[in-house]
């Protein structure tokens, strides 16, 4: 099944792509999809302003009282406690206002208690953000690029999976507990049970989402990395390294707990970077997250 070509039909179970995106449609995970697509499309706009940034944050008062929360903490040094989002902005930087913003909207559709077995929306979600960060990482040393869209990607990376835990939990259930009996991976089982997996799901809700393919297709080819096209190959294999690191070192939820440690290397030696090197990045990822965790901003912003 190729990206571009995900077909919508039903499955022997009733589900199908086209059911899960009306009901995507119609619940909360709805309310990230305007605030993520208009500050992608800023990130990939050098004309972008900190007023663009603002124009965009103050559509959603909560989101707004977030940003203002975290340029005004000690993390970044202010000289005060900010009550304009475009100071603020200014003051913590565009990227990284962009960031905390995109950060905040998908955080709020992980939030949850719910968990099943090893499986739980907050270890997922930790999972996503070690991803983006390790992602971003990687972007920046080893190839001196900013990672914006490493890190978005990241963060999106496992969209499908909360997509069946809300909208296909009955299934979901049986699709975890066969995966935990035959010691599969989770995406060959959803694929048997479903039809399809949840790089599917997701690409297809970014692509239903509009937008931009990079995202997408990474997104529904990062179980698959050899069908990303060309242009999105590097950014493909980068999600891989990251995630294959993040799943060995037990970070979050782990959807691919059984895999083969070559695999990994040979993404490593597709993307020119030393495991040495991927070692560094995912020893800094784990300080992060350890930050985060002891000022609680895994689903908050410290």
């Amino acid at each position: 099944m190729t990206i571009d070509t995900l077909t919508f039909g039903a499955d022997e179970h009733g589900a199908s792509l086209e059911t899960l995106l009306e009901r995507a449609d119609h619940s909360k995970i709805s309310s990230i999809k305007e605030i993520v697509t208009e500050i992608t499309r800023l990130l990939n706009d050098s004309r972008s302003t900190a007023k663009h940034l603002k124009d965009i944050i103050k559509k959603d008062p909560p989101l707004a009282v977030q940003v203002l929360k975290s340029a005004s903490s000690v993390y970044y040094h202010p000289p005060q406690s900010f009550d304009d989002i475009e100071e603020a902005i200014i003051w913590i930087g565009f990227e990284r206002a962009a960031e905390l913003a995109i950060h905040q909207k998908v955080c709020e559709i992980f939030r949850g208690t719910e968990s099943y077995g090893r499986y739980s929306r907050q270890q997922l979600w930790k999972h996503s953000i070690a991803v983006a960060h390790g992602a971003k990482l990687l972007y920046r040393r080893e190839f001196g690029e900013k990672g914006e869209d490493a890190y978005t990607a990241g963060l999106l990376l496992h969209l499908g999976i909360i997509l069946e835990d809300q909208f296909l939990n009955e299934a979901f259930r049986q699709i975890l507990k066969l995966a935990e009996q035959t010691k599969l991976n989770l995406a060959p089982v959803e694929r048997e049970f479903l039809g399809f997996d949840h790089a599917d799901i997701g690409a297809a809700l970014l692509a239903h989402w509009r937008l931009p393919r990079k995202f997408r297709e990474t997104v529904g080819t990062h179980h698959r990395p050899e069908q990303a096209s060309q242009d999105f190959t590097r950014l493909a294999l980068t999600l891989v390294a990251i995630d294959q690191s993040c799943q060995a070192r037990g970070i979050g939820f782990q959807d691919t707990p059984f895999r083969e440690e070559s695999a990994l290397n040979k993404v490593c030696k597709r993307l020119s970077v030393k495991r040495k090197a991927l070692n560094y990045i995912m020893d800094t990822v784990e300080a992060n997250l350890a930050r985060m965790e002891s000022t609680g901003g895994l689903f908050g912003v410290d």
